[in-house]
C-alpha cells in the first residue's frame, strides 16, 4: 500500500497459507507459508529468489544478526 495516497500494490502470490512475514536489513522480504511449510525470500520488487522447505509446523518468522529464524510447533 502507498502511505501516502493509500492506493493497493500489485498483488504478489507466494505458497499456501501465509501466516508471517520479516524484512531483512539489506531489503528482502520472508514470507511463511504455513500451509505448505515453506518460507519464500523474495526481493523488493516482489521476485522470488527461493523458496526453502521448513515443514507445516511452522508458526513464525524473524530476520536479524544475517540469520532467518523460524519458530515450529512441537509434536505431541
Amino acid at each position: 500500500m502507498d502511505l501516502t495516497t493509500g492506493s493497493l500494490g500489485a498483488v504478489i502470490r507466494v505458497g499456501g497459507s501465509p501466516v508471517d512475514i520479516s524484512i531483512d536489513s539489506t531489503g528482502y522480504i520472508w514470507v511463511l507459508n504455513q500451509g505448505d511449510g515453506t518460507v519464500w525470500k523474495m526481493s523488493s520488487d516482489g521476485r522470488t529468489v527461493d523458496v526453502i522447505d521448513v515443514g507445516t509446523r511452522a508458526m513464525a518468522i524473524a530476520v536479524g544478526d544475517g540469520a532467518v529464524w523460524v519458530t515450529l510447533q512441537t509434536a505431541e
